[in-house]
């Protein structure tokens, strides 16, 4: 009889084991299409880095997916963002809490302090941005000290100003839609997800020390720099 409950015991505890890694596997595959709300704005925001008041109408996501790396505490790293869109641009505001800046790696800003923005223009995810070469995919890449660039298609129209605060920086860009020969309407969506990158120790020269991420759960191969799929989905709201 003894042997009897304990072998019952062990299945049962298997059973469990099994459908709480079930129950997380779920999870997890949900928090991978993460949708958000681009609230439209009539006045166009100041692009300075500065959070002005006609940001209230945005909402907040937290980009607090870690993917690479360690983070000690929320001074270490923690992040935030928001968007917003007119007849004719797309804005994003992203505010970054990080009380070690460092930028060490020349050529290689993704291994320093950096955000990394990616969009499907149409919402229609392929498999890669590359092969072949997609016409409705784009990668901005925002290092703290330096110029922004768009990494994949190279469009040069955005406008962005990056500030620095007292617990971290802040970044505010503004994207042309010509840039993407698209034309948003109230519903349309697009595919997006909002990285940022840290870097800590001077003594690890190229080598980053976190990366945290928005919507994809992955940083394997690239992540979402190499798969488009990983990306979250926006949706325009005209209110």
């Amino acid at each position: 009889m003894s042997f009897f409950l304990k072998t019952m015991s062990v299945i049962c505890c298997a059973i469990c084991l099994l459908s709480f890694q079930k129950s997380k596997g779920q999870e997890k595959q949900k928090s991978e299409n993460n949708i958000a709300n681009v609230v439209k704005t009539e006045k166009v925001p100041i692009i300075d880095g500065k959070l002005d008041e006609l940001w209230k109408a945005s909402k907040v996501y937290q980009i607090d997916n870690l993917i690479d790396g360690q983070i000690t505490d929320d001074e270490d790293l923690k992040a935030e963002w928001r968007t917003l869109w007119s007849r004719t641009h797309l804005y994003l505001f992203v505010t970054v809490v990080d009380d070690k800046k460092l930028m060490d790696s020349p050529g290689h800003s993704y291994l320093d302090d950096q955000i990394e923005l990616f969009f499907t223009s149409d919402n229609k995810k392929p498999k890669s941005y590359f092969e072949p070469p997609t016409t409705n995919t784009f990668a901005y890449e925002n290092p703290r000290n330096e110029k922004s660039f768009e990494s994949h298609k190279g469009k040069a129209n955005h406008i962005e100003v990056k500030a620095e605060t007292p617990t971290g920086w802040t970044l505010e860009i503004a994207i042309p839609f010509s840039d993407w020969n698209i034309d948003p309407y109230n519903g349309y969506k697009i595919g997006l997800d909002v990285q940022v990158n840290d870097d800590d120790d001077p003594t690890d020269q190229g080598k980053r020390d976190a990366k945290i991420s928005w919507n994809s759960l992955t940083d394997v191969d690239g992540g979402v720099a190499f798969n488009p799929r990983l990306q979250g989905t926006a949706i325009f709201i005209d209110k």
